[in-house]
């Protein structure tokens, strides 16, 4: 939990340091949490004081930075909700899609974020399209 704390505290630095008003975020990742209740974020049986210090660093940057979490399905072969998306838009992410993988390969499955996100906005200083954006 202290490498987790440690990141933690640089991601809340990056935010922390973000133009006002705050742009769109969409945070995500292998969170490694498999004793917790996607997306309540509440502990389950067999939770660990690491894991639940983990929880509570992570709920506490959500809040601080207005951030849900949407993944709400397996995202692990054993069944645990292990990779999660936050955002700080609700209507950005509309959808994902959890696709399984061969074991081969990994034991996570492949999560397919579907965003809301218009690329062909006209830059109001030069007038040239802005580059897509890729998640």
């Amino acid at each position: 939990s202290t490498q987790f704390g440690k990141a933690i505290k640089v991601i809340n630095d990056a935010l922390e340091d973000l133009p006002t008003p705050t742009p769109e975020i969409v945070l995500c990742g292998d969170f490694n949490l498999p004793h917790v209740q996607w997306p309540e974020g509440k502990c389950r049986t067999g939770v660990s004081t690491d894991e639940r210090i983990m929880l509570e660093q992570i709920t506490e940057l959500a809040n601080n930075h207005f951030l849900s979490q949407y993944i709400c399905k397996a995202t692990h072969i054993k069944g645990n909700t292990l990779d999660l998306i936050y955002t700080n838009n609700p209507d950005l992410i509309h959808s994902y899609n959890c696709v399984n993988v061969s074991s081969t390969i990994s034991d996570h499955c492949i999560i397919e974020g579907y965003c809301k996100y218009n690329t062909n906005q006209k830059n109001k200083t030069s007038g040239k399209n802005k580059k897509p954006v890729t998640l």
